[in-house]
């Protein structure tokens, strides 16, 4: 009994995507497809419990100390409180309006989340506790984590069927799903018994794991949406899916984690080979 107005309002927002019409499109709830895409809040709290329990560890073993753990449990903390504002802005529309969809969100959104970790890593403790973890914990603990950007796949299966839109696609979804199964193969020579991965082979990995989304995808999501950097006219869906629940969730906040995570190993690991280098 509810199949035909659910068809009915897709059908209009389809029709109003046509027109570029977004405030009709959102009024009638264009593409929110949590029935396909649910993952991403559990992708989230495995991120957030993976650096609480990293924390835990290395403070069973000695080497955070008190101020350093609390300092990252505050972090995962904000970063959690972060998450449900944002959820709760994307559920009412705030990312689609026009204002926001003129304003080059591909930028400025996924740097949200990424602002309040440099934020928090002004404190020393803070600073100092997620350099340590890095640094006592084993390598494949971190390529395990990028091991879920394997899940792309699913981005370009409903691409396929016309669930996804094309130029996020090509230039995000694609590249992501690479290396996530990049990260599966690192993963294995890492934990072979008869394979040793430089320090500087991880630091360029992880350097690869960012340009597979950034800057190409940053551009990418707004080359259909009013401004100068709009470049397609007529793209279906449109991108203004990625900006809306559940799929918002993905720039807002669980994809930043990942890169962040990208950049802090490569940091550590290249500034430690320079130490080593010095050392010699």
């Amino acid at each position: 009994p509810t199949f035909t107005p659910c068809l009915l309002r897709a059908v209009m927002a389809y029709g109003a995507v046509e027109r570029q019409d977004y405030k009709v499109a959102r009024k009638h709830g264009l593409f929110l497809w949590r029935k396909w895409n649910s993952f991403l809040p559990y992708i989230f709290a495995a991120e957030i419990a993976f650096f609480c329990a990293l924390a835990a560890l290395r403070r069973s073993e000695g080497q955070l100390s008190l101020g350093q753990v609390t300092g990252v449990y505050a972090l995962c903390a904000t970063m959690t409180v972060w998450a449900i504002i944002a959820t709760l802005m994307a559920n009412k529309g705030w990312f689609s309006s026009d204002a926001v969809l003129k304003s080059f969100p591909g930028f400025w959104i996924p740097a949200l989340p990424l602002t309040i970790v440099g934020l928090g890593m002004c404190f020393e403790d803070v600073r100092s506790g997620l350099v340590r973890i890095v640094q006592w914990t084993h390598p494949a603990y971190f390529v395990g984590l990028q091991c879920v950007r394997i899940l792309a796949i699913e981005s370009l299966v409903k691409w396929y069927q016309g669930l996804f839109p094309p130029i996020l696609a090509k230039f995000v979804a694609i590249p992501d799903t690479i290396f996530g199964f990049s990260a599966w193969v690192m993963l294995m020579l890492e934990l072979s018994e008869d394979v040793t991965v430089s320090r500087q082979t991880y630091v360029i990995w992880n350097v690869l794991g960012i340009l597979a989304v950034v800057p190409v995808g940053c551009f990418a999501i707004s080359a259909d949406m009013p401004g100068p950097l709009q470049i397609l006219w007529r793209q279906f869906p449109p991108n203004l899916v990625v900006l809306q629940l559940p799929l918002a969730l993905g720039p807002l906040i669980v994809i930043p984690i990942l890169l962040g995570t990208n950049l802090l190993v490569a940091a550590v690991y290249y500034w430690e080979e320079g130490q080593n280098r010095t050392a010699l």
